[in-house]
């Protein structure tokens, strides 16, 4: 986490809604590790790799520890958590829906059956696609637990608000989290520490789904020197980040309206080289010379005039295309 920051003015944590919160239990069983027909994976750089992906119960990495680097896919840390039960009513795989949707990160997570029987841990993740719970326990627990154990977990946070800020929307934090991650008001502000920003345009997998109350969000790290400029080499298992220009309140996605982008500049612009073609065109004009600018945007006003028939079912076929083309042409 980010070092602490100075307080100033008159600073508070902010009110949760507890008195209207449910808790709920739902269960799962520890999951085994999953492979698939072919053992490589192949990455951005082309090499094909066998490695450790998601499942079982990860001994070696727990949260804390860099996530980065390391010689796995997807590596849950510490256990994971599946309801491989099949309901008899409404979606076959609801049980595990439920225990994906209801689970919030910070809920208590109880062993209830093998060797670990009543020990407590703490749900630390969800990974959507692969649809798991994550939950940290003590080191002597988790090397008494095994596959298949059962773990039962005390859902809470599904609904919670903060009071003294009803614009902020809260998904998938218990309160347990949110008393002790170090939020706190400042004014009509809320102050959140976090490690990273991440700009919405590193995210991948996930982008676009319609909640996010489930499912996975990833960042993108296959280039170097982005990864070296927002010092995402140095991110942790269990990392509070802060994702940029993007609005999560109805699904994952980067911001609707454009006036909220930040305006790039010439610092923003990579090294660029021009060449020259040393030829002449006479057909052209007198002089030979072609315009670049007007070959990138040859597109653009059909692209526009396709959105709008989208849209609007009318097919403009004369620019500029104006309010008024719209309001007296016939549907296409």
């Amino acid at each position: 986490m980010l070092g602490s920051l100075p307080m100033r003015g008159n600073t508070a944590a902010p009110r949760l809604n507890q008195s209207e919160l449910v808790m709920i239990t739902v269960i799962g069983t520890v999951a085994s590790p999953i492979a698939g027909p072919v053992a490589y994976r192949i990455g951005q750089d082309g090499t094909p790799r066998i490695l450790p992906g998601t499942g079982g119960i990860v001994l070696s990495h727990r949260v804390g520890d860099r996530c980065v680097g390391i010689a796995g896919d997807h590596i849950e840390p510490g256990v994971s958590i599946r309801n491989e039960g099949r309901a008899v009513k409404g979606d076959r795989d609801g049980p595990n829906q439920a225990l994906q949707t209801l689970t919030c990160i910070g809920n208590v997570a109880r062993v209830v059956s093998g060797r670990a029987a009543g020990a407590l841990g703490t749900v630390t993740g969800k990974h959507g696609g692969i649809d798991t719970v994550m939950a940290d326990f003590p080191m002597k627990i988790m090397r008494r637990m095994a596959i298949g154990d059962r773990v039962q977990i005390y859902a809470c946070g599904v609904g919670a608000r903060l009071i003294d800020h009803p614009s902020i929307t809260l998904f998938n934090a218990a309160p347990r989290l949110l008393q002790r991650w170090g939020l706190r008001s400042e004014g009509n502000r809320l102050v959140v520490p976090i490690t990273h920003i991440i700009p919405a345009k590193l995210m991948g997998s996930g982008l676009g789904k319609s909640d996010v109350g489930r499912g996975d969000y990833d960042i993108q790290m296959f280039d170097a020197e982005t990864v070296r400029r927002h010092n995402l080499g140095s991110l942790r298992f269990g990392d509070l980040v802060a994702i940029s220009d993007a609005d999560h309140r109805f699904g994952r996605f980067m911001t609707h309206n454009l006036a909220d982008y930040h305006v790039p500049t010439n610092a923003d612009v990579h090294a660029i080289d021009v060449i020259f073609v040393d030829e002449k065109d006479d057909e052209i004009n007198p002089l030979g010379i072609k315009g670049v600018g007007e070959i990138g945007v040859v597109g653009t006003a059909a692209a526009v005039a396709n959105a709008i028939h989208h849209a609007t079912g009318k097919r403009i076929r004369d620019l500029p295309i104006t309010l008024d083309k719209l309001l007296s042409s016939p549907s296409a």
